[in-house]
């Protein structure tokens, strides 16, 4: 009996310990991500979220396979993190579309010679389906009138991260069409205040001329 007991005492501590702790590292957690999203806020940034341990396979020219690259998605651009000081991006506005594609569709999508620089379908898995069928991201770009397919795997988090970057997509097209209406009107409204200029002027001058022949 008083074993039973020992043991059920045992059994208590260790969950309590284990909820204790992973409460305070969720709240840890949760203290870091706010500090760094106020840090992204005082630089003008809209944090939106960060993928790491990322594996990079092709889309900056100077910028070889890496298999540990940090992702950070901002409402305006994505930042690239290569290394401490190295760090790329790409801006909302430049995306053309992002979507998750297979080895197999990858390799019908993108020319051969970017292939070969992305290194990333190896030719001698041809044939073995497991493979072709493994899922990467594509983003494809405009940067200097050339558009450019950027090639990643965020592992479990592809799906995520094509549906936060196609949202923000989204909302910057919406934003784009806001401000074109919104000048639109300001032009039209320009041209309306110019004719009625116009015509009051064009009252004038025939109150002047019927006063004089009068």
């Amino acid at each position: 009996m008083e074993e039973n007991v020992v043991v059920f005492i045992v059994i208590g501590i260790g969950i309590f310990l284990f909820i204790y702790y992973f409460t305070n590292t969720n709240n840890s957690t949760k203290l870091n991500e706010d500090i760094r999203e106020y840090e992204y806020f005082e630089q003008g940034l809209i944090y939106i979220d960060e993928y790491k341990y990322v594996s990079y396979f092709g889309g900056f020219k100077d910028k070889g396979k890496s298999d540990d690259i940090k992702v950070i998605v901002f409402e305006n651009k994505i930042d690239f993190k290569f290394s401490y000081d190295d760090t790329r991006e790409i801006f909302i506005k430049d995306i053309h579309d992002c979507r998750i594609q297979t080895e197999k569709q990858l390799s019908e999508r993108v020319s051969m010679g970017k292939l070969l620089c992305f290194g990333v379908l190896a030719f001698g898995m041809k044939g073995k389906q497991k493979e072709l069928s493994k899922d990467y991201v594509v983003v494809r770009y405009n940067y200097e009138n050339e558009d450019i397919d950027l090639v990643l795997d965020l592992h479990y988090g592809n799906e995520e991260f094509v549906r936060e970057i196609n949202n923000l997509m989204e909302e910057c097209k919406c934003n784009k069409d806001k401000n074109s209406m919104s000048f639109e009107n300001v032009e039209l409204g320009d041209k309306s205040n110019d004719e009625d200029l116009a015509d009051s002027r064009l009252e004038e001058q025939d109150r002047k001329s019927t006063r004089l022949n009068s």
